[in-house]
């Protein structure tokens, strides 16, 4: 009879953790409200010229997620003019760590703005919502790898970090965009690197070429939010069990050894220092 208790708990445990390998994490359905802001770098500064011209881009791929869930019958909503008095304003920060806590990054931001934390900002705004319905962009003037600072859902506030060009160079473009954007609602990077293997990242690719979460589809305006996204995000509730093998939660430890000779352990991304005489 004990045995039976405990072979009976042991299922439900595997049961439960199950559940939380293909849980849904998030969702993209709702309205969301953006908070978009501009960093000086000590390197380089934005203008306003450079400014309009980068929002439209990320205008741009707001538009393509609402065409992408038009694709599977889903309506979305963004609104970037409820924050009107901060959007689009320029801030200096300290360089920190990739990595360097959400709720800490934000309130180092709102601080710069004049806010003393996350709740005297969502106070001054009268923003009453829930706060995984508030996302806030650092559009960056330097050269960096874009990444969302909290899309494994750690924490209940998410941040991306968007920077002007990519690390070759080459301009960030509205598919770079819609990629951060898409992990703040739940999303999984799916190409090789620090959150897939080998060979979940081949696997990927075979079962989702065109996915913007692998990013490498050419002509890139064939990119597409494929079904595993599309799950993730609240827009399907097609679910497969292939897709667990794919959960950075369980793959990720394996990914970061492999990719210990590709990329540092710790990235620093340069939010630019205020200069001394400002």
């Amino acid at each position: 009879m004990k045995t039976l208790s405990v072979l009976s708990t042991i299922i439900f445990f595997l049961y439960l953790s199950s559940l939380s390998l293909t849980a849904q994490t998030a969702s993209l359905t709702d309205k969301i409200y953006f908070l978009n802001l501009f960093v000086d770098t000590e390197h380089d500064s934005w203008d306003s010229d450079e400014i309009e011209a980068f929002f439209e881009k990320f205008e741009e791929s707001l538009i393509w997620i609402e065409d992408q869930a038009y694709t599977y019958s889903k309506e979305v909503a963004f609104d970037n003019d409820y924050f009107f008095f901060d959007n689009q304003e320029t801030v200096y920060l300290e360089e920190v760590e990739r990595g360097y806590g959400a709720i800490q990054l934000i309130q180092d931001v709102l601080y710069d703005r004049g806010y003393n934390s996350l709740e005297h900002f969502l106070d001054r705004n009268r923003f009453e919502e829930p706060l995984s319905k508030l996302k806030i962009i650092l559009f960056v003037k330097s050269k960096g790898r874009s990444h969302a600072n909290n899309h494994l859902r750690i924490e209940n506030v998410d941040i991306a970090i968007v920077y002007y060009q990519r690390r070759s160079g080459t301009p960030t473009d509205k598919y770079v965009m819609a990629h951060e954007i898409l992990h703040l609602f739940g999303a999984w990077d799916l190409y090789y690197g620090k959150r897939q293997t080998k060979a979940t990242a081949a696997k990927a690719k075979e079962l989702f070429p065109k996915s913007i979460m692998i990013g490498h589809y050419s002509p890139r305006s064939s990119m597409e939010v494929d079904e595993l996204t599309a799950w993730l995000i609240g827009w399907t509730e097609k679910h497969h069990p292939e897709y667990s093998q794919f959960n950075p939660r369980t793959n990720g430890a394996k990914a970061a050894f492999e990719n210990r000779e590709k990329e540092p352990t710790s990235i620093k991304f340069n939010l630019g220092k205020k200069k001394k005489n400002e």
